[in-house]
């Protein structure tokens, strides 16, 4: 999840490609404009988890991710 650009403002396709290809990330990048997800996916001593999130940024899981929840969240 990529929560704003260089200059504050939330960031654009372009930017999100160019994030993703930085990377070198074979899954697309999203974008968290306002931080909505990235502050519910820390917890209080900053340690990230796993979120599943399906079609519609829709947060399915905040823990340990199997293929079967993946698998079950793809779109056919």
């Amino acid at each position: 999840m990529y929560a704003e650009n260089d200059y504050g403002s939330p960031p654009t396709a372009t930017e999100l490609q160019g994030w993703a290809d930085n990377y070198g990330m074979s899954f697309p990048a999203g974008a968290d404009p306002g931080w909505t997800f990235y502050d519910r996916s820390w917890s209080a001593n900053y340690t990230p988890v796993n979120l599943l999130l399906a079609p519609g940024m829709r947060v399915v899981t905040e823990d340990y991710v199997d293929d079967s929840q993946i698998e079950a969240v793809l779109p056919m």
